[in-house]
């Protein structure tokens, strides 16, 4: 700044320095800024040089945020689709697991039809068994026994 003609002046709170830097002012030629000429020039802000780099910047932020957020609804995307495959296939699994435990019941239940029907006809082969000791006289054999 100083090479472009600035210069510095300290103020101590007095007015004999505020009127000491006023006096060096006073005789220096006005220095516009570009912004301030583009103005005097009836541009509107954002038609000025400053304004369309910044209007340039705040669009590139647009188009990011937009990029982003179009990056956000894709991977949103891919995780609704990810996660209805997912339950897709938990219901498959479930309704494979029904089925299994449906066809162990079933199992189960042929199994215990088949047990009680072994047990009636173990139970009735005993009272047939019963039956014909009953009816029969009792045979005791009387064998000599022999010591020797």
């Amino acid at each position: 700044m100083v090479e472009q003609g600035a210069t510095h002046a300290r103020y101590n709170g007095t007015t004999e320095a505020a009127t000491a830097i006023i006096g060096r002012l006073i005789h220096q030629a006005p220095i516009y800024l570009a912004i301030q000429q583009e103005l005097s020039q009836g541009k509107d802000i954002t038609e000025t040089s400053a304004g369309q780099a910044a209007l340039t910047e705040t669009e590139k932020q647009a188009l990011e945020l937009q990029q982003a957020q179009e990056e956000m609804r894709r991977e949103a995307e891919q995780m609704a689709e990810q996660a209805a495959r997912d339950a897709e296939l938990l219901a498959q699994e479930y309704r494979r697991q029904q089925e299994l435990l449906a066809e162990a019941q079933r199992a189960k239940e042929d199994l215990q039809r088949a047990m009680d029907e072994e047990r009636q006809r173990l139970q009735a082969s005993i009272a047939e068994i019963q039956v014909q000791l009953s009816t029969s006289a009792p045979r005791r054999r009387h064998d000599p026994c022999v010591i020797m």
